[in-house]
């Protein structure tokens, strides 16, 4: 750091109009974003307007600017970067709650309590399901159990035997 007797507002006011151009011109080649260079340099001299007065006037002032910019442009592009991850995130659980909400709809009917014990009230299960879930059960029923050796299961008819829709 240069003395600190040197006026930083005319240093900063002496390097933004011989450096300002130059720092511009080295972030633009180095991120490729006019805009995002452009502020990145601006908010450097804002800081130095603020941090020289305290710390004094840096030996290369040119140099500081544009470490400043690109460092303040660097956190810029992190942070858009952290925020478009997190807003994806954010998608990603809404959909899944609105699947899940969806799945506890379809399932609401079949919790418990809400359709026949079939043990307990000798229900015949096949009025509950569609045919065609029906024909599959019994279909996987014959192929398990081709003999019905789980007779303590008597509420399931004996077992014809189905073909499986594809």
């Amino acid at each position: 750091m240069a003395s600190e007797a040197i006026d930083p507002h005319a240093v900063v006011d002496r390097v933004f109009r011989e450096e300002q151009g130059r720092a511009v011109a080295t972030l633009i080649r180095v991120l490729g974003d006019f805009d995002l260079a452009e502020e990145a340099v601006q908010e450097a001299f804002v800081t130095a307007l603020e941090t020289w007065p305290a710390r004094g006037v840096p030996d290369n002032p040119g140099a500081w600017i544009t470490t400043t910019a690109r460092n303040r442009a660097i956190d810029r592009i992190r942070r858009r970067r952290t925020l478009a991850e997190k807003e994806e995130l954010l998608k990603r659980e809404a959909a899944i709650q609105a699947e899940l909400e969806a799945v506890s709809a379809a399932v609401a009917p079949y919790r418990a309590g809400d359709y026949p014990n079939f043990v307990e009230e000798q229900a015949d299960p096949s009025g509950f399901f569609d045919h065609a879930t029906w024909a599959r059960l019994t279909a996987i029923k014959a192929l398990y159990d081709p003999e019905d050796v789980f007779k303590g299961n008597h509420h399931i008819p004996p077992a014809e035997p189905v073909a499986l829709a594809a």
